[in-house]
């Protein structure tokens, strides 16, 4: 575990270093006219921090949030001025009006995808803007709302520059560091693999769409907070101060700074707010600037300043630290989590039933008619020619595609109608055809998201970082070393699983499908591009997996893998079932051989 505590001191120290850095800084300036910018960075680095887990960590695009950062913004303005309020009241009830709204959008919104997201978001951002401007009795109009009261602190007024870029950087260290703690968390890892692959992160148990909400609410509620940090240090909020063109210059700040960095978004106020202050000569010139040094960074930074900065540290770090990942000696972990132990108690039933299974798309039949089923501990293959309907099965199972008619039990329980998630967390794992790991994540971080169903901290545990939530992280994360060497991964464990050989992303894939304790596994074409060497492991691996009591449901095309490996045949065309049996009955049966087989029985039989 010395690797994991490492990275943990080194963020606490990172913390450290930055408020350390805020205070020399904040003291220096005290009497400077650069204070100022000094503050503004402090108020627009809280809201990148938020666009940051939503844009950079969780793959969302939102061109909409100055809309929480104006609802923020006008509600210090609108209580405090023209109600009286408490500002901090007031700041309170802006970040309750963000949340509100922010749930509100969460049902419409989340389940929406790239530009049209986007899209909408922007809208939102438009209407609340427009609102500004239409409701010239409660926003003053084009005009806004000046005199708004400076924030206290007891009895201390924040009525000095000083005070205020104090009181600021002591909101914006805590809430870094509850970001870090967040993104180095189980909800942070789920954050990245919607972003890498979120069909791939449902199929492991997850919700996902619990997930973006969580992330699209956090991340308005730090729009909220800059917003009211914003009028109140300026004491005045204008239309102009909330529109399209706030968030346009955000979305600069983050890409150029380094998004799925949450530092990163310092570097970029800090280039797009300070350095036209200090060369006061560049403010003519700052969008044209603006728009070479963006195209520099995207074309030469891709992950912006700091991402270039993270890779680099990454490889020393690689260098000086080759293995630090222990494992058992012998993976233990996997025989306890996996291995039914009185199989006598179980049931003799079938563990899956698929009855009259049906599934069409348009004109096409691709599932007609389908019986079978798979007994607990059994290993039953589904083969037949390219287009014969194994994959749509797989999938129908699996929940990724509703049926058109017919039953599938799960235990004696019916699973049509769930989603993958709830199929996931019933005891099903899947592969797929071509390996869908989350490519930007390490392999042992692969293998702990096929974990996240046994973990229970919530945002608040782990944003807090506490001992609950540790403790639960240290283990799921040796039970998934484990787990990579069950799969002879071990010493990859820190490696992206996007850089793994494609037989390496098999295995890996299977390890991620077993961390999630499945009672079936469901492996599509899991020996397609391996050679001999690897399906020999590979081979090796699944009569392991057997032994530990998992059922398999196999699809594949090397039928020598097949004879070899399988208990019983379901033979598919266009389909239908036309055949089942054991091994040495489908070689023998004519109508397999004259439709799939061919020639290819009389290879298998010598």
């Amino acid at each position: 575990m010395r690797f994991w505590n490492r990275r943990f001191e080194s963020r606490n120290f990172g913390v450290g270093v930055l408020g350390l850095l805020a205070l020399i800084v904040t003291i220096s300036l005290s009497r400077s006219y650069y204070i100022d910018i000094f503050i503004t960075m402090g108020i627009f680095f809280i809201m990148l921090m938020g666009l940051d887990l939503f844009i950079g960590y969780s793959g969302q695009l939102s061109l909409g949030h100055n809309g929480f950062f104006a609802l923020g913004a006008y509600a210090s303005a609108m209580l405090t001025v023209k109600m009286g309020s408490s500002p901090w009241l007031a700041m309170i009830t802006g970040i309750i009006a963000s949340s509100f709204v922010g749930l509100i959008l969460t049902a419409p919104f989340i389940r929406l995808k790239g530009f049209y997201l986007a899209l909408v978001t922007m809208a939102f951002g438009l209407i609340i803007h427009g609102m500004t401007l239409a409701l010239p009795d409660i926003t003053s109009g084009a005009a806004g709302i000046s005199g708004v009261p400076k924030l206290r602190l007891g009895g201390i007024p924040l009525n000095t520059d000083f005070r205020y870029c104090l009181f600021v950087w002591a909101l914006v260290i805590p809430i870094f560091w509850l970001c870090l703690n967040i993104i180095h968390s189980r909800i942070g890892r789920v954050f990245r693999a919607i972003r890498d692959d979120e069909l791939a992160g449902q199929t492991t148990g997850i919700d996902t769409t619990k997930y973006k909400a969580m992330v699209f609410l956090l991340s308005a509620v730090l729009a909220s907070i800059s917003g009211s940090l914003y009028t109140h240090y300026y004491g005045s909020i204008t239309p102009d101060g909330v529109s399209i063109f706030l968030m346009f210059e955000l979305i600069l700040m983050l890409f150029i700074g380094g998004r799925e960095t949450i530092w990163g978004g310092l570097l970029g106020v800090a280039l797009i707010k300070g350095l036209p202050e200090i060369f006061v000569g560049l403010r003519d010139y700052k969008t044209l600037a603006y728009g070479f040094v963006f195209i520099l960074v995207i074309v030469f930074m891709p992950g912006g300043i700091a991402g270039w900065f993270t890779k680099l540290a990454k490889k020393l770090e690689a260098k000086l630290f080759k293995s630090s990942t222990s494992a058992s000696e012998t993976p233990s972990t996997v025989i306890k989590l996996h291995k039914q132990a009185d199989m006598g108690s179980i049931s003799s039933a079938p563990i899956l039933e698929v009855s009259k299974l049906k599934k069409s798309f348009g004109g096409l039949l691709a599932v007609n008619n389908l019986d079978f089923t798979v007994d607990r501990g059994e290993i039953k293959s589904v083969v037949g020619p390219n287009g014969a309907g194994k994959t749509t099965v797989f999938n129908v199972i699996n929940g990724i595609l509703a049926a058109d008619e017919g039953s599938i039990k799960f235990e004696g329980n019916e699973i049509i109608g769930l989603k993958p998630m709830q199929v996931a967390s019933l005891g099903i794992g899947r592969t797929f055809q071509t390996p869908r790991l989350f490519g930007h994540m390490t392999a042992l971080e692969n293998v702990m998201l096929g974990r996240h169903k046994m973990t229970k901290a919530g945002i608040l545990e782990a944003a807090f970082s506490l001992p609950a939530s540790n403790s639960e992280e240290n283990l799921i994360r040796q039970n998934s070393v484990d787990m990579l060497t069950f799969v002879s991964l071990g010493n990859k464990a820190h490696l992206l699983a996007g850089s793994l050989p494609f037989g390496e992303k098999r295995l890996l894939e299977v390890a991620r499908a077993l961390a999630l304790e499945p009672k079936l596994l469901l492996l599509d074409e899991p020996a397609s591009g391996l050679n001999d060497v690897e399906k020999e492991i590979f081979s090796k691996m699944i009569s392991e997996v057997k032994r530990l009591g998992i059922s398999i449901l196999l699809v594949e095309h090397d039928m020598n893998f097949v004879m070899r490996m399988s208990d019983k045949i379901v033979v598919m065309d266009y389909g239908a079932k036309i055949a089942e049996g054991v091994p040495s009955e489908i070689q023998s049966n004519q109508k397999v051989i004259d439709v799939y087989l061919g020639s290819l029985g009389k290879i298998i039989e010598a």
